[in-house]
Parts: C-alpha cells; structure tokens; sequence
C-alpha cells in the first residue's frame, strides 16, 4: 500500500515538473514604450556613476524613481519587463541592440541641438 502511495506521489511531481510546451505568454509593452525605458534606465546608471561610491546607489535609486515617474511605470513592473527579457537571451540581446540604437540616436539628436544653438 505504501509503495503505491508513493507511486502516486512521485508520478504527479513528475508530472508537476513537466515543463510546457506552451510558449510564454509576452507580457512585455511595444519597443515603442520599453526602448526608451531602458535607454533611460542606462542614462540614470550613468548618471549615477558621477557620485562618490558612498552615494551612487542612493542616487540611482532617486534617478531610477524618475524615471518610473516619466514612464508611468513602478519598479514591480520594470523588474517584471526585466526578469521575462532574462528568461530569453535572444530577445533581451535583440532589445539591447535597440537601446543602443536609441541612445545613438539621442546622443546625435542633442549634438545636433547643441550646433543650432552655436550657431545662432
């Protein structure tokens, strides 16, 4: 009788531990809404990489609530974006690829303002 108990037992932990072969639901916003939450959230890194080391986690902490703020987002969320990108290295290598395109393209778009005002 134990043995069957146990039988029982291991055969729906086994069953359990199946992984699906359902793809992933996405849960993630278009580029459109998380590129340029994650460039902004480099910008606040290096931002905050200015501090004394004492200070940085403080203040990338203060940047990253901004940054939240202007996206209308919260940390739980971002994480959430964060933690599903892991899970999936092409995809999270493929958004990063993205980023960088996008702060390029910001650091050209502020070199190109700055001209504008020099040359006025």
């Amino acid at each position: 009788m134990k043995s069957v108990i146990f039988s029982y037992i291991f055969i729906l932990i086994v069953l359990g531990s199946c992984k699906s072969k359902e793809k992933r639901k996405n849960i993630l916003p278009g580029d459109n809404i998380l590129i340029p939450l994650l460039a902004d959230m480099h910008f606040a890194e290096a931002a905050a990489e200015v501090y004394i080391i004492d200070k940085r986690d403080s203040m990338f902490n203060i940047f990253k609530h901004q940054v939240f703020e202007i996206h209308r987002t919260d940390s739980v969320t971002y994480n959430l974006y964060i933690d599903y990108l892991q899970l999936d290295f092409q995809k999270f290598a493929d958004k990063e690829k993205l980023v960088n395109i996008f702060i390029k393209k910001v650091e050209e778009d502020k070199k190109a303002e700055k001209k504008v005002k020099e040359a006025k």
